[in-house]
């Protein structure tokens, strides 16, 4: 090799190496520039998670499949979804409006760009907690009108549907508290009258057995009414109830005599079970459980089916079972059964249940419900022993 070459050639590989080094110092410049960019990337992904994370909403971003790309904590916690993870499988079964599934009804959002808003949707968790939702979805769209996704904000609006719905009852209860006072004071005069003329034809009934027993009915359940008037006066002097000891399964007959005519009326058959060692109590009040309890019963089979009671004395417990072949209560509406002004029947004020219950607890006494629609009711009383 001349030495003109050997020059050339090193030359070329000086030009190499430099070129090399401004090639390395481009790859540092660019990597800093990657490094920055990658930690301004981090700071902004932290930035928006901490930002959905503590916004008290459910958010989701889905992508025009419905597949969700992202959700915050709120909706995990919401959907009991423990994992963490953006579960498709809880966001297709557990979100529900009506029978149909939010899953289905968002494809417009996606297909039509349509805005979806629903207003107190009722959902249960997969463990069975009641939620009231309020939600809405709006579609994601880029330039020339492409969607690309949607997004889903859920507000968990059942403490507000709550507050909102005692406020309605405060309301109705300050109306009737209003009207009650007039109405009590109008009644009392006549049921003393009509009490009087009772004891004075059960004194000229003598003889007559049926008439009797009648007349003795008729005065029990007027002396219950004015037991009921007086004490809604506030004057308990004027309360006529004998003080003593009742026996529940007394209690139980009175209840069932008092609507009898009901049941002969619409063919209910009517079957006792009764235990001897279920024992008394000490107030008369729960004919007013009772009666609420059996007179629903009976509403439930308006052509006719079978009521059974049975009573029982399980360790410090009174148990009454209340068993029909009724109608049953729909599912939607089971919860909302002791409700104050709830009905599902065509006339009634929705009260027998919300005062069954407040009596109940007054004795430390629970009433639950068993109900399968089409298939009939169970009611069970739990009382204490000794109250």
């Amino acid at each position: 090799m001349s030495s003109t070459t050997e020059l050339t050639y090193k030359e070329k590989l000086k030009a190499i190496e430099y070129e090399k080094g401004l090639l390395n110092l481009q790859i540092k410049e660019l990597n800093e520039k990657l490094r920055k960019a990658s930690g301004k990337h981090n700071v902004l992904r932290l930035y928006h998670e901490n930002v959905m994370n503590n916004v008290q909403s459910g958010v989701l971003l889905f992508d025009r499949d419905r597949n969700i790309i992202v959700s915050n904590s709120y909706y995990d916690k919401l959907v009991e979804n423990k994992s963490g993870s953006s579960s498709l499988r809880l966001f297709k079964l557990f979100l529900k409006h009506g029978e149909v599934s939010l899953y289905d009804e968002l494809r417009e959002v996606v297909e039509k760009g349509k805005v979806l808003k629903l207003k107190e949707v009722e959902f249960n968790t997969p463990s069975g907690k009641f939620h009231k939702l309020n939600i809405k979805s709006s579609p994601i769209i880029i330039n020339n009108n492409i969607i690309i996704g949607g997004n889903l904000i859920i507000e968990d609006a059942t403490e507000k549907a709550r507050l909102e719905k005692e406020l309605a009852i405060s309301k109705r209860f300050a109306t009737l508290g209003m009207m009650s006072g007039k109405v009590v004071h109008e009644l009392r005069t006549p049921l003393d009258g009509t009490l009087r003329f009772i004891n004075l034809a059960i004194r000229l009934s003598s003889g007559n057995h049926k008439l009797e027993d009648y007349l003795f009915k008729s005065k029990k359940g007027l002396e219950r009414m004015m037991n009921v008037v007086s004490s809604l006066l506030d004057r308990p002097k004027d309360v006529s109830a004998i003080q003593g000891m009742f026996p529940i399964n007394g209690i139980i007959m009175d209840a069932v005599g008092f609507l009898e005519h009901i049941a002969a009326s619409r063919k209910i058959k009517i079957v006792f079970d009764l235990d001897n060692r279920v024992s008394s109590i000490k107030s008369e009040e729960l004919f007013q459980v009772f009666s609420n309890i059996v007179k629903n019963s009976l509403d439930a089979m308006l052509d006719g089916g079978e009521l059974k009671i049975s009573s029982m004395r399980k360790n410090d417990n009174n148990i009454i079972r209340f068993s029909d072949t009724g109608m049953g209560i729909p599912d939607n509406i089971q919860h909302r059964v002791f409700d104050p002004f709830f009905t599902n029947k065509e006339s009634g004020m929705g009260l027998g249940l919300a005062i069954s219950m407040s009596i109940a607890q007054k004795y430390g006494t629970s009433i639950s419900i068993d109900s399968k629609e089409g298939k009939g009711t169970t009611v069970v009383v739990s009382i204490p022993v000794g109250q």
